[in-house]
């Protein structure tokens, strides 16, 4: 027998709390052992629809009428682990609707224990469907386990998604073999081929002046991938290269955000001062504490070096149908910093920094500090490190700080072993 009310509420949660988690492997305030716990809820909601066998499933697919990414996700745990063609492809059909869709039916592969995955990644891989193929390659990509030739093959594909992922599954996937190949992608006309593959190459390993010139371009023009190419290309760059192009951007209204930004990536704790100042302006004020704490490792709701909301900032869409601005305020989890005791923290602590040195989380960028920002930082200063760590070891996979908590846990356990 089988409660239907308590089966749609675990089709209700499990979307809804893969959705919170969907922001959580972004958020400041989440280190691993949250995410672990979080992890662990989204779990028993599918494993709820599990054992419901029949029911679950239909319920599953009932709430996809609200074509959200949450219920995509746990549909599609479903129809995977059932091996059902009808089911996946009522699946795949939807996730085909928009990239946040693919990317949920994506993510569901990563989620499922790779045995499990595996009949259904080597199907994908075998399709005359170059959107199956991209997600073969993406799910084996989540594994962090090499695709075989499907990679090869995809890297020179006419479907640019399909290109584009095998890119960058290369680079999750360490394999220098590929980036001179990939390398000739740099000058493409698509601007998503062209990150992607100075993405790809930098990762592996081939830093020429060409290739990190082609990223600070990107990062300059704005767009979509202004900001990941900017995170990549500045932990390349010595501090005496990246000033005077940081300095470029903060004259720039324009890309203010971005260089400020940009004085978290490179690290040096000479900026910091400077960094304090634009705390005082409203639409860069927190980004501008997320730089100071990536550089120092201070948090500065826990040593009390926050403020209210100033009562004058507006961000987000509001009620007003007039009002051109329709996007979400991107810096919502971030804390406001208080410049005043911000700098009287700093000016107290400022001789434990070595200017002109890299510092991520308040350590020297060197492997032993990186290590323990991915073992205990929050989720933004843990996906640096994870960079950073990729940078320093081109030929090893990138540790991936979005999987399931459990096997970031296990994976860190070796380390230690």
């Amino acid at each position: 027998m089988v409660n239907t009310e308590v089966v749609a509420q675990h089709a209700e949660d499990a979307a809804f709390l893969w959705f919170s988690r969907n922001r959580a492997i972004r958020a400041p305030n989440y280190c691993l052992k949250d995410l672990a716990r979080l992890d662990q809820r989204v779990e028993a909601n599918v494993d709820g629809l599990r054992v419901a066998g029949a029911t679950g499933w239909k319920l599953a697919v009932e709430a996809l009428k609200q074509e959200g990414p949450g219920e995509l996700f746990a549909a599609a745990v479903l129809a995977f682990e059932s091996r059902d063609p009808k089911c996946i492809d009522l699946v795949l059909g939807l996730a085909s609707r928009a990239q946040s869709l693919s990317r949920a039916a994506i993510s569901a592969l990563g989620w499922m224990r790779f045995e499990d995955a595996k009949p259904i990644l080597e199907s994908f891989s075998r399709s005359n469907h170059a959107d199956q193929r991209r997600i073969a390659i993406a799910g084996y990509a989540l594994h962090r386990l090499d695709p075989g030739e499907g990679l090869r093959q995809a890297l020179a594909d006419v479907d640019l998604r399909l290109q584009n992922r095998a890119f960058k599954a290369a680079a999750e996937l360490g394999r220098t073999d590929l980036a001179y190949t990939i390398a000739r992608s740099i000058a493409a006309q698509d601007e998503s081929s062209r990150f992607y593959a100075g993405f790809s190459v930098v990762r592996l390993g081939l830093r020429d002046r060409d290739i990190t010139d082609a990223l600070l371009k990107i990062a300059e023009a704005g767009g979509a991938h202004a900001e990941p190419a900017l995170q990549i290309v500045l932990r390349c760059l010595h501090c005496s290269e990246s000033h005077p192009w940081l300095s470029a951007l903060l004259k720039d209204p324009k890309c203010q955000r971005l260089g400020v930004m940009g004085m978290g990536i490179v690290g040096d704790p000479t900026r910091v001062s400077e960094l304090i100042g634009y705390m005082q302006i409203e639409n860069l004020s927190r980004v501008a504490g997320e730089a100071f704490s990536m550089i120092t490792g201070v948090d500065l709701k826990y040593l009390d070096l926050d403020r209210p909301k100033p009562g004058t900032f507006e961000a987000g869409p509001s009620d007003n149908p007039e009002d051109a601005n329709v996007g979400m305020d991107q810096d919502e989890d971030l804390p406001w910093p208080a410049p005043d005791l911000v700098r009287k923290w700093w000016e107290k602590h400022e001789h434990d920094f070595q200017f002109g040195v890299r510092y991520l989380w308040g350590k020297p960028i060197e492997p032993a500090g990186i290590i323990d920002t991915i073992k205990n930082g929050y989720q933004p200063q843990r996906a640096a490190a994870a960079l950073e760590l990729a940078l320093l070891r081109p030929s090893d996979p990138m540790f991936e700080v979005r999987a399931r908590g459990s096997r970031q846990e296990e994976a860190l356990a070796q380390w230690n072993s």
